[in-house]
C-alpha cells in the first residue's frame, strides 16, 4: 500500500517535528491534538516549540500537505497513524497511560482497515503487544491493522541530532508490520534499525534513559563528596575524561528534568517490579538525583548563612537556553526557597514570565546567586565580577574565587 496521508497524534516536542519531516518529505500530514488552543495556533503559522519556527510552521501550512486538527474521526484517511502522545507517571510513581490509552481506543474506533499504527511514545515493554494490540483485538477483532513500536529519539534544543540524522529503532509485531515501518521511517531518517521484537525496542528506549539517570547520579553523589573536602569535581571529571577508553564523560547539576530521564527510568523500575525484580540500582539512582534540588537549597541556606536573604536563580528551564520547564529543578528550588521565606528572584532570557515576574537582569542586592543552568555566558561572567556568591551547578564558572560548588 503506498502511504500518501500519515496521522500523528500529538503535536509537541516529539509529534510536531515528525510531522514537519513527513510533510517535507512530501507526505500529507495530519496533526492530531486535543488542545484546541494549539491546533489554531499551527493552522494560523505559529510554532508551540523551540525546535520549529513561525517560519516552518507557515511553510508547512502553505505547502497544503499539513493541517492540524481535534477532529479525531480524520484518522480514517491515514494509511499510517503514529501515536506521540504523552506518558508521564502518576502521583505514585507508576505509568500514566491514559493519554494513549484514549489515543488507541480512538484510532481503533476510526482507522481504516489495515493501517499500520505506531507507537512513539515511551513505555514499559509490551505495551504495543499487549495494550495497543489488546485495544484493537477488543474494538476491532475481524480487521488486519500492522502494528509497530519506534520509540522517540528527540533532544529538544539539540542543533547536531535532529529527526534525519538520528538513528531510529524499530520493532514490529509481524514481518509485514516491520517492513512497512523500517520503509516509512526510511523516508525521513538517514539509519533505521529493525529489532527482533517491539519489546526489544521499548527496552532500549528505557536502557539509553536508566544509563544517563545511573552516571548522572553517580557524579552528583561524587560533587557532594568532593565540595566536603573542597576538590572541584570539574575538574576531576576533566581528569578523567582524558582517559581515552573505558570512560564517559557526565557532569553534576542541580537536578534532573524534562520528560525522559526523571520519567523513562521508573517505568523500567515499574516494570521490574510487575514482574517481581527489583531494578535496585535505577531506583537509587532515581533517589539521588530527586533530592539534588533540596541538596542544592540547603547549600544556598548554608551559603547565605541562614533563611534570611535574597536569592537570584540563572536559569529556569531542565536544560540550558529553552523555555521548557517539565519537571526543571530550578522551579523546585525557587518553590522550596520561597517557602523557606527566603525572597527569590530568576534571571532567564528564554523564559516571559514566571510566577507572575519577569526575568532579573541585575545582579546587585542579591546575597547568593545559584547558576542552574547556562542561559547566558555575558550575564554569568558579570555576575561573577560582581562579587555576589555563586553556587555554580554547571562548572562553567567553577574556577572563579567567589564561586562555590554544590
Amino acid at each position: 500500500m503506498s502511504i500518501e496521508t500519515v496521522a500523528i497524534f500529538g503535536q509537541g516536542y516529539v509529534g510536531l517535528p515528525l510531522a514537519y519531516s513527513f510533510c517535507k518529505a512530501g507526505f500529507k500530514v495530519l496533526g492530531i491534538d486535543i488542545q484546541q488552543s494549539r491546533v489554531d495556533a499551527l493552522n494560523s503559522g505559529k510554532s508551540p516549540i523551540e525546535d520549529l519556527a513561525d517560519a516552518e510552521i507557515l511553510e508547512m501550512v502553505d505547502s497544503g500537505r499539513y493541517l492540524a486538527s481535534t477532529d479525531l474521526s480524520a484518522v480514517s484517511n491515514s494509511q499510517v497513524i503514529v501515536l506521540c502522545v504523552p506518558t508521564p507517571l502518576d502521583e505514585s510513581g507508576a505509568p500514566d497511560l491514559t493519554s494513549l490509552r484514549q489515543a488507541v481506543e480512538t484510532v481503533a474506533k476510526y482507522a481504516m482497515p489495515g493501517a499500520l499504527i505506531i507507537n512513539e511514545s515511551t513505555s514499559y515493554p509490551g505495551t504495543l503487544s499487549g495494550l495497543i494490540k489488546g485495544i484493537f483485538t477488543r474494538l476491532r477483532p475481524n480487521e488486519t491493522f500492522g502494528f509497530a513500536s519506534a520509540p522517540e529519539r528527540v533532544d529538544p534544543g539539540n542543533l547536531k541530532w535532529n529527526q534525519r540524522n538520528t538513528p531510529r529503532l524499530v520493532g514490529g509485531l509481524d514481518s509485514t508490520s516491520l517492513d512497512r515501518a523500517v520503509d516509512f521511517y526510511s523516508k525521513v531518517c538517514d539509519s533505521v534499525i529493525p529489532v527482533s521484537s517491539p519489546e526489544v525496542a521499548e527496552f532500549a528506549k528505557l536502557l539509553e534513559n536508566s544509563f544517563r539517570q545511573v552516571n548522572i547520579a553517580l557524579v552528583t553523589e561524587l560533587s557532594r563528596i568532593t565540595s566536603t573536602v573542597g576538590v572541584n569535581i570539574f575538574e576531576v571529571i576533566e581528569a578523567a575524561s582524558s582517559k581515552p577508553y573505558g570512560y564517559m564523560k557526565f557532569t553534576p547539576s542541580a537536578g534532573v528534568g524534562g520528560h525522559c530521564i526523571p520519567v523513562d527510568p521508573m517505568y523500567l523500575s515499574w516494570f521490574a517490579r510487575e514482574n517481581e525484580v527489583i531494578a535496585n540500582l535505577v531506583e537509587l539512582a532515581q533517589g539521588i538525583n530527586q533530592g539534588q534540588p533540596g541538596h542544592i537549597v540547603n547549600r544556598a541556606i548554608e551559603l547565605i548563612g541562614g533563611k534570611k536573604g535574597k536569592v537570584l536563580i540563572v536559569g529556569m528551564g531542565y536544560k540550558p537556553k529553552t523555555s521548557d520547564l517539565r519537571h526543571s529543578p530550578s522551579v523546585e528550588i525557587y518553590n522550596n526557597l520561597k517557602k523557606l521565606g527566603i525572597e527569590v528572584e530568576w534571571h532567564d532570557p528564554f523564559i516571559e514570565t514566571f510566577d507572575g515576574k519577569v526575568s532579573a537582569n541585575e545582579t546587585l542586592g542579591f546575597d547568593l546567586i545559584i547558576h542552574a543552568q547556562l542561559v547566558s555566558d555575558k550575564f554569568i561572567e558579570e555576575a561573577s565580577l560582581s562579587g555576589v556568591k555563586i553556587l555554580d551547578c554547571t562548572g562553567v564558572i567553577a574556577y572563579k574565587a567567589n564561586v562555590f560548588l554544590p
